[in-house]
């Protein structure tokens, strides 16, 4: 090729190399397989690929090939060995490990504490961890974040009120939450347990709280309630279902019926009448006996999955269900 142009010389493999060597142990390398490997076994190797070596005993020395940089620690000898003596000689063994476990105290601590407040009808309730005011400071937060709280009482103030006005959807005639959860100080961090309603929120350490509800020592009662089995969610007949994003709307209807009118009877007028839009109730939540006429007022949550409820058409529907009640005899809408 007369007509070709060759650049210089940019790379250059040497003729001859300095020799490289590897040492490995049988012992090894068994080790590493976790299966019996022979030093016959081990020799017939390294003669089919034409792999010079020495051994005394169970130990080799080997010229690595010039072409087999992959070769440089005993690991990558095992690899090869086991490679080429075929890797389904290799049987899986789960090792034996002496695993005792431990009871964490602090999360049995806690477990306790919460048993405790919703055996007592409280709810439990997160709040942030940050806050407006405080003795610790954080670094690049919102201007009305940044500290961390020195008390959980200011945060279940703030989810009561909240919740206060949740109170018809709930179900529940009173708010009564709890928090566990961490306080910062200046010199310290410290578990706290805040409860309480509307009226009165009481806060204390962890360990004052246990102190208050188990005076001989919680200590003697660990072992047992870390062992009580609990319920799982299927087996206590409990399902999740989604909330509405959109707000509801709650009406009351008082009834006057005659002495010897259940409160099933209006129960199941209003229900029977009262739509689809209806998540909750009705819902007795007050009845009286005056002059051989008995009094009884029911709760309805009306609320959408798909909208927002207008007042028009939940009077719309509350008007047919004062119909319906003025159809029986002697029954009166208050």
């Amino acid at each position: 090729c007369p007509e070709a142009v060759f650049e210089d010389i940019v790379d250059e493999y040497p003729v001859k190399q300095a020799e490289h060597k590897l040492s490995f142990s049988v012992d090894k390398i068994s080790s590493i397989l976790g299966i019996s490997v022979s030093v016959i076994e081990v020799g017939n190797i390294l003669e089919r690929y034409n792999i010079g070596y020495k051994n005394e005993g169970n130990n080799f020395e080997i010229i690595v090939p010039p072409l087999r940089l992959d070769l440089n620690i005993e690991e990558d000898m095992a690899e090869e060995i086991g490679r080429i003596m075929g890797y389904d000689k290799v049987k899986g063994e789960l090792p034996e490990i002496n695993f005792q476990p431990k009871e964490n105290l602090l999360y049995a601590q806690i477990q306790s504490v919460r048993n405790k407040l919703l055996a007592g009808e409280y709810s439990e309730v997160m709040t942030t961890s940050f806050s407006n005011k405080g003795e610790v400071g954080v670094l690049a937060s919102a201007s009305d974040k940044n500290f961390l709280r020195t008390n959980l009482s200011d945060g279940l103030k703030e989810s009561i009120t909240l919740n206060q006005a949740n109170m018809a959807l709930l179900g529940t005639s009173e708010v009564k939450v709890f928090e566990i959860g961490t306080v910062f100080k200046k010199d310290k961090e410290e578990m706290r347990v805040a409860y309480g309603n509307k009226k009165e929120i009481k806060e204390m350490n962890l360990e004052e709280f246990l102190k208050e509800v188990s005076p001989d020592g919680f200590a003697q009662s660990l072992g047992a309630s870390l062992r009580v089995a609990t319920p799982s969610q299927n087996q206590l007949g409990f399902s999740f279902s989604m909330w509405s994003l959109f707000p509801f709307i709650a009406r009351d209807v008082a009834v006057w019926v005659p002495e010897g009118v259940e409160s099933d009877q209006v129960h199941k007028v209003i229900k029977e009448n009262a739509g689809d839009l209806v998540v909750r109730g009705p819902d007795l939540f007050d009845s009286f006996s005056k002059e051989g006429k008995v009094s009884y007022a029911f709760r309805l949550v009306f609320q959408s999955y798909h909208r927002t409820l207008t007042d028009a058409e939940i009077n719309t529907v509350m008007e047919n269900i004062n119909k319906k009640i003025l159809e029986n005899d002697g029954w009166q809408v208050r």
